[in-house]
């Protein structure tokens, strides 16, 4: 009479292999996922900031301050008096601003730091049509809600 041997058979070694790469692909969808959301989030944050900063900064320093979206909306450029900077978003995201009569820019105008009575909505858009946000910039006194 044979003893029986132990281990796994070829069988249960390839229902366990197919087991695992279905688990891996899942959780790569769901990472990739949240990277392009984490990415979205970022760049929303970094717009609203320097849309916050500003605003402070041409109250403060009594200089106009702008945002002006790039062309093809992967950034903008930030100008205070002469100096202006340009922030590239990351990959993958866009942004646009509305109304199309802003020309896609928002001018805090010193010393109040008003907008002229004119609001705009920047929306901010990943990847995946489905991630989107959007930044407020309120009439007159130019408060950004996010």
């Amino acid at each position: 009479m044979r003893e029986k041997e132990s281990g796994f058979t070829l069988l249960e070694l390839l229902i366990v292999m197919v087991i695992i790469g279905i688990l891996a692909t899942i959780l790569f969808f769901n990472f990739t996922a949240q990277f392009q959301k984490t990415r979205l989030r970022n760049a929303v944050t970094m717009l609203s900031s320097d849309l916050e900063r500003a605003r402070s900064a041409s109250w403060r320093s009594g200089q106009n301050t702008k945002i002006q979206l790039l062309g093809n909306g992967s950034g903008y450029t930030y100008q205070q008096g002469v100096s202006t900077s340009t922030v590239v978003f990351p990959d993958g995201v866009t942004a646009s601003l509305a109304p199309a009569s802003l020309a896609n820019s928002i001018s805090y105008t010193a010393p109040f730091a008003d907008t002229g009575a004119i609001s705009g909505t920047f929306t901010l858009r990943g990847v995946n049509p489905s991630y989107t946000d959007a930044i407020r910039i309120i009439g007159v006194t130019g408060k950004v809600i996010r």
